[in-house]
């Protein structure tokens, strides 16, 4: 908005690229003037005194100058992309201009001197270099908000938000937190020498980025708005550490504007649509540090957004909410304002990503398939692991939901429908449809004809294969591409393998630079040309300079008018059936058929997300196979694609059911009873009484049962002398208890009944007792445990002694008996535990076998033996634990997460010897703290080797909540036989996903890895298959070998992906899978393959660069007689006759030897200018400085000449390579 003379309000259209004249009396519209078509307008400032208004052209770069009078056009200036805000200062007839968009290297004011309407001068607003640390950051200056100016003309302040870039694992070693990815900043020019002011620098700790400033009519303070975190900030205008800030009373605060007397301050929230007023009186002729709220106004009569959206909208910019930002300092808009971008290229390398360039969200909605460059997200929901890792959030979601089986996960189980403000938030994005219109076009917004022609050369090159559709990209059908801009900065995928990246949309590229995934192209032709080398985003290389620039043309100008992705012919796109939900046991095999229809008859290729580990898609059969792990349900994405870019894609559910095993597996509970009676036979001290604090029972997975149900009587009870009634031993306070009677004479003497009625029939498990605490009074020693189900016919349970000590006593009622299995083997010669893994009688023939009580072996039994001591673990409560072991001599612990005798981790060891129960001798003899499972078991084993000596061994655990090693006791252990059923077998070589390097000329038959795979379950065999994947490979089921069954192409695929599985045989086999990658390399068969030189001249890039079978290896287009084919390989210029060699090869003799020697033409110029380093390889790997320095052999007006002699002669070496590297 500007107010223009005569009482009229010039209002930009954005979208419709005009101005409204709008008379404020009426409220009428009295003109409308147009902007060049497309041209996104943003902001306007009027000079009444020039009679001209000045207008931002945020997607052309420029800034207009109009007539007052008419809205005529009176220029255009260019002013460098994203121009935005505008302010005016006409003591210097200067217009300043906010590039909104920083580049990387600082962010930029432009200032406009407008007498002559051109630009005067670029003002660098440098990155802020302050130590990362609670109260300050490192950032570049980016979103440029509006331009104060204050009213001396003295100096101007730009809010803004620090963009920290110099932070991320790859950039200075440091991971992105909540603090230090986006900070709050404010930016002071000194108008009279046009540059920044350092000095006026300011941060707003713990806040969004800023939007909006405005000076008091003082100029003695300056207001500032921040978005997310919705507070109006007051600055000192001399004295910017002088600081208060105050809640602006709405959401989103992004304009501020202040009356004439400074006494009322009118704050625009855009998000809570409503405006509102303070009352600054006091602040603009003090320092107070206080602005009474007077009034909320109202914005929007009618909301055009549905609840929902505006709910979600109202989310994505908000940071205050602790459940969305930790401190206030992130929103979804600090990096996506309007839905848009911020230009800039994050290190995410910390959360299992790379390097990646922020995307633009317009156009995109929730139809173009998975989330992110590597489509690691299937759902927005998604983000509420981003919300809580990233920005620190506690979470939309509530924690139980978030951590229900996989759904905590990215890929996991659905999130969608759990949370109303998370469905809120994908309402939103799937409200941004519409890209806009491409100033790029016509001015009707035709196509121009050079669009027209690059509209033809993507028909010719089958782009639509992958930008296909309506919305230009094959993302739905899951499909992820390597089009040769992989590298190592790219990082990971799900911190996993990155194979490659989800297609992006071509609608609205004239507005998302810089391109790619690592924005490392500048320019689409960078796209095309320089980082298509491989001529895997295209075989482009024919095209000329003039075509390259009109396909570039044609994707400048793909907006919302451009219907769907043009291809030749027509193409029926595949079907996928739709699947109904599948559930299977893990660590069973699994297989599912995917079967695609395609009326063309096209191949067609299959790709998944959502996928649990140990299961993998074949991409040509569409077979789904494996052994899935990690427990919970998986919604797994399915599509297909083919050649011509026809997808399809559909989704199930996948549950993996937990096979694992819980105490209830090896000890079923007992029968439900309703009664129960705890008997006390015996106390303490010998007195009559008995005494009990609390009294619980717990279910088959050790979780108390709830009580409030229950009623307890007893056969004596206290009721004169204290409240001891049996109530008391069940109200949950361990400060009240139970007590016999004990002020009459005699007193009841035992045995005393405790009884409680659970009110219905009730399956248990486990009994705990507390004593009371502070007197042994009372203390139950002897008892037994009874139930009933009608209280009067009662069936003995259990009886024992309970210890003679304050705390919770545990009774686990079993059917199983407890215990650790000790196996020993005797004669071992060894002296480590890896020795005793490989002893030839190790595992399936111990020499003997005994079941311990505890984890603490017999001592000082033999010498030269090794023992075994392994069973399942059940702990008591859920929490954290941590292990140790003691033991004479070396000793090591592992630890299963399940019951299975494989996947087994070795959590502690000792490496030589300690004495008994001497946890602390060695650095590795204690375990980091481990999460586990009440109720659920877990294998353990502990292996001992003793070489001669005393010999011991024992393992300890720290429960929750204590601070010290006690020996694992006998109700927490039971041996390993008594779980019964199969174990999956286990890969020992390789333990993980494997990658292997194959030539394409290896021979049918090479061998490409020998897997070993062991099964803890005596007597049975096992067998391999390839589960999934695709190339020429076979595999031996007995030896588990792979060979090639056929020649590798590294033309047709350079590389495989293959699911490798071994299956036991049980009567219910179980299996378990490695990932195995092989990768071709390419051997130069033909003068056909791609040779990747960039050949340069005077004239730029030329024509064919990169693949000279592409322009004709046997043409001679300068007539020299030399082939394209000669003239690349030697680098010489096809179009310039007899061009020379920049290099040229020789051989020189030399004690006997023969040496290779290159001679090298340096421009004169460039010599002494330049740096050249001369290196020698082998192997194109490893490359050194030859010991002989470059001799000067010639010189010429222009050039001289250098030789370079190779330190290897020819008979040592099959092949010598020469590398020239240029310093500047």
């Amino acid at each position: 908005l500007a107010l223009a003379p005569g009482n009229q309000l010039w209002v930009v259209n954005k979208n419709d690229a005009t101005i409204s004249v709008i008379a404020r009396a009426s409220g009428s519209v009295t003109a409308t003037h147009p902007l060049p078509y497309a041209s996104a307008p943003h902001a306007v400032v009027v000079d009444a005194a020039a009679g001209v208004g000045y207008v931002t052209l945020e997607a052309t770069g420029e800034v207009a100058k109009l007539a007052l009078s008419d809205g005529s056009l009176l220029g255009l200036i260019d002013v460098g992309p994203t121009p935005r805000a505008l302010s005016l200062d006409p003591s210097r007839d200067r217009l300043w201009v906010a590039r909104f968009i920083s580049p990387d290297a600082s962010g930029r004011m432009t200032a406009i001197d407008t007498t002559s309407f051109t630009v005067a001068t670029v003002a660098e607003l440098a990155p802020v270099m302050e130590p990362d640390s609670l109260f300050n950051g490192r950032g570049l200056p980016n979103y440029l908000g509006s331009v104060a100016i204050s009213p001396d003309l003295t100096q101007a302040y730009i809010p803004s938000k620090k963009d920290n870039i110099f932070r991320g694992l790859q950039r200075d070693g440091l991971p992105l937190t909540f603090e230090h990815t986006v900070r709050s900043m404010a930016t002071r020019l000194d108008l009279a020498g046009g540059v920044e002011d350092p000095a006026g620098l300011i941060d707003f700790d713990n806040n969004d980025f800023a939007t909006a400033a405005a000076f008091s009519p003082l100029g003695n303070l300056v207001f500032f708005t921040t978005n997310g975190s919705a507070n109006v900030w007051v600055v000192d205008a001399y004295d910017p550490g002088n600081v208060f800030a105050f809640d602006s009373g709405g959401l989103a605060p992004d304009g501020l504007a202040i009356n004439a007397d400074g006494t009322r301050l009118f704050v625009h929230n855009f998000m809570s649509r409503d405006i509102t007023v303070f009352s600054i009186g006091a602040p603009c002729s003090g320092f107070c540090g206080a602005a009474p709220l007077l009034d909320t106004v109202g914005t929007v009569a009618s909301e055009v957004l549905t609840p929902q959206i505006l709910l979600g909208k109202q989310l994505f910019y908000d940071s205050s909410d602790p459940r969305l930002s930790q401190e206030s300092y992130m929103s979804c808009a600090s990096c996506h304002l309007d839905g848009s971008h911020d230009g800039r290229v994050w290190d995410f390398t910390d959360v299992g990503e790379g390097l990646r360039n922020t995307i633009d969200l317009r156009g995109r909605g929730t139809g173009h398939g998975p989330l992110h460059w590597s489509a690691n997200f299937d759902e927005v929901q998604d983000f509420e692991g981003q919300i809580r890792h990233l920005a620190g959030g506690s979470g939309l979601m509530a924690d139980a939901d978030f951590h229900a089986g996989t759904r905590s996960l990215p890929l996991g189980t659905r999130k969608a429908g759990v949370d109303g403000g998370l469905d809120a938030l994908a309402a939103y994005l799937a409200s941004l449809t519409t890209i806009g219109e491409s100033p790029h076009r016509a001015p009707g917004g035709t196509l121009t004809p050079d669009a027209l022609a690059g509209r033809q050369i993507f028909i010719e090159k089958n782009c639509a294969s992958c930008h296909t559709g309506d919305a230009f990209t094959d993302s739905p059908s899951l499909a992820r591409h390597d089009v040769g801009t992989l590298k190592t900065s790219s990082g990971n995928r799900l911190g996993g393998t990155l194979d490659g990246f989800d297609t992006p949309t071509l609608r609205g590229l004239w507005q998302t630079a810089p391109y790619l995934h690592d924005g490392s192209a500048a320019t689409l032709r960078e796209v095309l040309v320089n980082e298509n080398i491989s001529g895997k985003h295209g075989m482009l290389f024919d095209l000329s300079p003039t075509e390259v620039d009109q396909l570039v043309a044609y994707l400048e100008q793909i907006d919302d008018t451009e219907p769907t992705a043009p291809a030749a012919g027509t193409n029926q796109a595949p079907v996928l059936p739709a699947l109904a939900d599948q559930i299977t046991p893990s660590s069973h095999p699994f297989q599912l058929v995917v079967a695609a229809t395609d009326g063309d008859g096209d191949p067609l290729t299959y790709s998944a997300t959502g996928l649990p580990p140990g299961l993998a898609l074949d991409p040509v059969t569409g077979i789904l196979a494996g052994t899935p792990g990690l427990p919970g349900i998986h919604t797994i994405h399915l599509g297909v694609r083919d050649p011509f870019g026809g997808i399809d894609s559909t989704d199930f559910d996948l549950e993996v059911a937990d096979s694992t095993k819980t105490l209830a597996d090896i000890s079923p509970p007992l029968e439900p009873y309703r009664y129960v009676k705890l008997t006390a036979l015996s106390e303490a001290n010998g007195n009559p009484w008995a005494s009990m604090a609390e009294f619980h029972l717990l279910d088959a997975n050790l979780q108390p049962i709830d009580r409030s149900g229950w009623s307890a009587s007893a056969s004596s009870a206290e009721t004169s002398a204290e409240d001891g009634s049996p109530a008391r031993a069940i109200d949950g306070l361990g400060s009240t208890i139970w007590h016999t009677e004990w002020s009459g004479s005699p007193d009841p003497p035992h045995p005393h009944d405790f009884i409680v009625d659970l009110g219905e029939p009730t399956t248990f498990s486990e009994m705990t007792q507390l004593p009371r605490s502070g007197s042994a009074n009372g203390r139950i020693i002897d008892y037994e445990f009874s139930a009933s189900n009608d209280g009067s016919t009662w069936i003995p349970i259990d009886s024992g002694s309970f210890p003679n000590a304050t705390g919770t006593h545990t009774v686990t009622f079993v059917s199983t008996s407890h215990g650790i299995t000790r196996e020993w083997w005797s004669g071992f010669t060894g002296t480590t535990v890896a020795e005793l893994e490989s002893w030839p009688a190790y595992p399936d023939s111990p020499d003997g076998s005994e079941l311990l009580a505890t984890a603490d072996a017999p001592q000082n039994v033999d010498d030269s033996y090794g023992s075994r001591l392994h069973g399942f673990l059940v702990p008591p409560v859920t929490g954290t634990y941590r292990f140790t072991i003691a033991s004479d001599d070396a000793s090591a612990l592992f630890l299963s997460g399940d019951h299975y005798a494989t996947g087994l981790d070795k959590i502690a060891e000792v490496t030589g010897h300690t004495d008994p129960l001497d946890w602390a001798k060695y650095p590795g003899q204690q375990s980091v703290p481990t999460a586990l499972e009440a109720g659920k078991l877990y294998y353990m084993r502990a292996l001992h080797v003793e070489i001669a000596g005393n010999d011991h061994v024992t393992i300890a655990w720290m429960t929750p909540g204590s601070g010290t090693f006690e020996i694992i006791p006998s109700s927490a252990l039971f041996p390993y036989a008594s779980a019964g059923g199969n174990s999956p077998p286990a890969f020992i070589d390789p333990p993980a996903p494997a990658t292997v390097t194959l030539p394409e000329d290896a021979s049918v038959g090479t061998v490409v890895i020998n897997p070993v795979a062991w099964d803890p379950d005596s007597g049975q065999t096992f067998s391999f298959h390839i589960a999934a994947g695709s190339g020429p490979f076979s595999i031996d089921p007995t030896s588990g070998v792979i060979t090639t069954s056929a020649p590798l192409d590294f033309e047709v695929q350079t590389s495989h992906e293959i699911l490798v599985e071994v299956r036991d045989d049980h009567a219910t086999p179980l299996s378990a899978t490695f990932a195995l990658t092989v990768n071709v390399t390419n051997v130069l068969e033909s003068n056909n393959e791609v040779v990747l030189f960039a050949l340069t001249g005077p004239g730029g890039a030329f024509p064919g660069h990169g693949n000279p079978s592409l322009i004709g290896f046997a043409e001679d287009p300068d007539g020299d007689g030399i082939p394209n084919a000669i003239e690349l390989l030697y680098g010489t210029l096809p179009d310039v006759p007899n061009h020379p060699n920049p290099i040229r090869m020789s051989t020189i003799d030399d004690g006997g030897e023969t040496y290779v020697t290159y001679e090298v033409d340096i421009a004169k110029d460039l010599d002494g200018t330049l740096a050249f380093d001369f290196l020698g390889s082998g192997d194109l790997q490893a490359w050194q400085v030859p010991a002989n320095p470059p001799e000067l052999v010639g010189e010429t007006a222009t050039h001289r000449s250098y030789r370079i002699r190779d330190d290897i002669p020819l008979a040592n070496a099959d092949r010598r390579f020469l590398r020239i590297r240029v310093i500047p």
